[in-house]
């Protein structure tokens, strides 16, 4: 109040008072279960029981993230249609979410923008519902084909669930259990290409789906075999004639258009040489010069160029004890000495009827071949080392091992 005194006006306060604003009444708002969840999508619901303080209600809708209580700064929103009115309540609302990451959880809450006057207006949000997507590894990729089984190859492809994306392929040898095979991972892709498998044989495989804390269960079985292989290993390996120097070993082709194959051999104690002798039309090796009452070994692999066969077990055999009629057959193989030598060797061919000579270092270098054999040969100039060499008669193969010091 102004007080005039004279000419001078003055302003006099009453004693203070005070007061307090209520509460803003918020609309009512219920988040209601999530339905229809699959591993990327589900249907979530909520209600508005009242108006609140709220003149109006401009917009509505849901709020859904990962994170707890999710707000427009957080999380994602979905507006829903429809009129609200104090006369409309309750009013329900749904909406369907696509797009969920399979395996999670996901938090929700209803929320309202409205009028409380011509001027203001505020956000209000419902306490928060969750629901979990099921993980894409719940189900079991379906199938499980082969296609394009070749020889050394196959490929496999399968039908993912939805949300699958990686996978785990296990193959191995018919009738094998999975975690027993060998182990291919495929991401991003549906195909697997099984490469290094043999010719002829019968595999099995699974696959089950890849998710990122888990697995689905393996597929059910799926059985294939590869197209058989033009190099068949060879059978049958025996001996049909043994003597004290020389002998006679056949075999058994692993199909009828075989007509070449490499030999390994050497007495049993000592180790195989690095370089095969060449078999060519007829399955025979008759290693000649060889030491009376002595074990040998060999092994034997068609060569079906560009193709092998895998090398056959070791057939193991033993030269038997000279007798007097051996004496001439004897002259029939050429003499190498002296071993081991200083450089030089020397070689008689006695009756031998030589057709061919090479020598072969322990590294599988030819260092020598010819048609006729010398009578002499230096091989220090080589190098000192294990040489061995393969000499080719009417009667047969002989193989030498020679040492230069």
């Amino acid at each position: 109040m102004r007080i005039k005194t004279g000419t001078v006006y003055d302003t006099v306060w009453s004693s203070a008072m005070q007061f307090s604003t209520t509460a803003l009444v918020t609309p009512g708002m219920t988040a209601d279960s999530a339905s229809n969840i699959t591993i990327n999508s589900a249907s979530i619901h909520g209600t508005m029981t009242s108006m609140g303080d709220y003149a109006s209600v401009t917009t509505k809708g849901f709020i859904y993230s990962q994170n707890p209580n999710p707000t427009f700064s957080n999380g994602t929103a979905v507006t829903v249609s429809g009129t609200v009115s104090a006369t409309t309540m309750p009013k329900s609302f749904s909406t369907a979410l696509s797009n969920l990451n399979s395996g999670r959880t996901y938090y929700y809450r209803l929320f309202s923008i409205g009028k409380i006057s011509n001027t203001q207006s505020d956000t209000s949000y419902s306490s928060q519902k969750t629901f979990i997507t099921p993980e894409s590894c719940d189900s079991i990729p379906y199938n499980l084909a082969k296609d394009s089984v070749t020889i050394t190859e196959a490929y496999l492809h399968w039908t993912p669930r939805v949300g699958q994306a990686n996978f785990e392929i296990d193959y191995g040898y018919a009738g094998h259990t999975p975690g027993e095979g060998t182990s291919l991972i495929v991401n991003l892709d549906t195909v697997a290409h099984l490469t290094g498998l043999q010719g002829g044989r019968s595999y099995s495989a699974y696959v089950r789906a890849v998710c990122a804390n888990s697995y689905s269960d393996w597929s059910t079985l799926l059985s294939f075999t590869t197209m058989p292989s033009p190099c068949a290993e060879v059978s049958g390996i025996h001996t049909s004639d043994i003597r004290h120097s020389s002998a006679i070993i056949e075999w058994t082709p692993g199909n009828i258009t075989q007509n070449k194959w490499e030999v390994l051999f050497a007495k049993q104690s000592d180790a195989y040489p690095t370089t095969p002798t060449i078999v060519v039309n007829d399955p025979i090796f008759s290693p000649i010069g060889l030491t009376q009452l002595t074990n040998y070994k060999m092994k034997i692999r068609a060569n079906c160029d560009p193709f092998y066969s895998e090398w056959s077990e070791d057939f193991t055999f033993a030269t038997i004890q000279m007798g007097l009629e051996d004496e001439a057959q004897e002259k029939l193989s050429v003499k190498v000495y002296p071993n081991p030598s200083e450089g030089v060797i020397f070689f008689d061919t006695q009756m031998a009827q030589v057709e061919k000579i090479e020598i072969i270092s322990s590294l599988g270098a030819q260092v020598y071949s010819s048609n006729k054999v010398p009578e002499k040969l230096n091989l220090s100039r080589f190098g000192a080392g294990m040489y061995f060499i393969q000499i080719t008669t009417d009667r047969g193969i002989q193989l030498e091992k020679i040492l230069i010091k």
